[in-house]
């Protein structure tokens, strides 16, 4: 089932790599989709599926918070070297 495939793939980096060329496109609104189907196992690996990019997604957004607010703090650090 295709399904369970997307679940095995979004349970590590390596398989959302290769889902990411179909996430915004096509990936997402069928997950979306399965979600009210009438096979409770098919909701269930579409729920995983949407929880697991959902991790990922929120891992990718706080590691960009990180690095900017690294830079922000190295460029206020620079700053008041340079007023010494």
């Amino acid at each position: 089932m295709a399904a369970d495939i997307v679940q095995g793939l979004t349970g590590s980096a390596d398989g959302i790599d290769k889902l990411k060329g179909a996430l915004d496109k096509q990936l997402l609104p069928n997950l979306f989709r399965l979600v009210p189907a009438a096979d409770a196992d098919l909701s269930r690996a579409a729920l995983v599926s949407l929880v697991n990019l959902s991790q990922v997604w929120f891992a990718h957004i706080a590691y960009h918070l990180f690095i900017c607010a690294d830079r922000a703090n190295k460029s206020r650090q620079s700053w008041r070297s340079s007023r010494e």
